[in-house]
């Protein structure tokens, strides 16, 4: 299994592939934004739930994470929270202190790199 640190930030492909699937781009480019525009709450959720050691609460947030990033092609992001999300289920009750840096660091750019790249690429071709 590929690494987090070795998997692509963003495979745009994942993001074609499913503008092919819907024969419009508007649904993708929406969850695209939703994903984007949520991405701090969901964030803060995982810090606020790691604070209070709740490792259930925790895993709800991961989970979301997860699959929405794999949706995405946010390979790195998805990697990372699913990594996160194993150590919870094999019975850790909050996510380290460096290992939220580095999923907000890679949330971060993963963000970055959809506006920029996806929505940016999006808006010139409509």
């Amino acid at each position: 299994m590929t690494s987090p640190d070795e998997a692509p930030l963003l495979d745009l492909s994942v993001l074609v592939a499913m503008e092919t699937d819907f024969h419009d781009p508007e649904p993708v480019h929406q969850f695209v934004r939703n994903f984007i525009e949520i991405w701090d709450k969901r964030y803060t959720r995982l810090v606020n739930a790691s604070r209070h050691r709740d490792p259930t609460e925790a895993q709800e947030v991961l989970l979301g994470i997860m699959t929405s990033s794999r949706m995405l092609g946010a390979t790195q992001l998805a990697a990372l929270a699913g990594d996160l999300e194993t150590r919870l289920s094999r019975g850790a009750v909050r996510v380290p202190r460096p290992a939220l840096s580095t999923l907000a660091d890679c949330g971060e750019r993963t963000v970055k790199q959809l506006a920029d790249e996806y929505l940016g690429r999006g808006a010139q071709q409509t």
